[in-house]
């Protein structure tokens, strides 16, 4: 099994290991922190981007229901959106990619 694989594999086992904490926005207490800014990928898909964090569209339900989950491999949290409004957020399994954030927002490749 190579490198890679297996550090792969590793880095699922242990966020499985971790279940993942659901923070009701009634909860929050300062839910004006959390501005989503929307970007796409090199595909041309739709991505989230929302404090530090990159999500891509999961699922999209009826009335105007939407699913993001995280863009890592072996990170399952997800934000939960209605009519473009947070009403649910999934934590992660790593840290904020601040970098990766800048370098977006910094080239105009995020739309707010």
């Amino acid at each position: 099994m190579s490198f890679a694989v297996s550090k792969i594999i590793r880095a699922i086992e242990e966020a499985s290991r971790a279940s993942p904490k659901v923070i009701p926005l009634s909860e929050w207490t300062d839910v004006s922190m959390l501005t989503p800014r929307y970007t796409h990928t090199v595909q041309g898909n739709p991505k989230l981007m929302l404090e530090g964090y990159f999500y891509n569209k999961y699922k999209t339900s009826s009335g105007d229901k939407v699913l993001w989950r995280c863009d890592q491999l072996a990170c399952y949290a997800s934000v939960s959106m209605e009519q473009g409004r947070i009403v649910k957020v999934k934590s992660h399994a790593h840290q904020p990619d601040w970098k990766r954030w800048k370098e977006k927002v910094e080239s105009g490749s995020s739309l707010s």
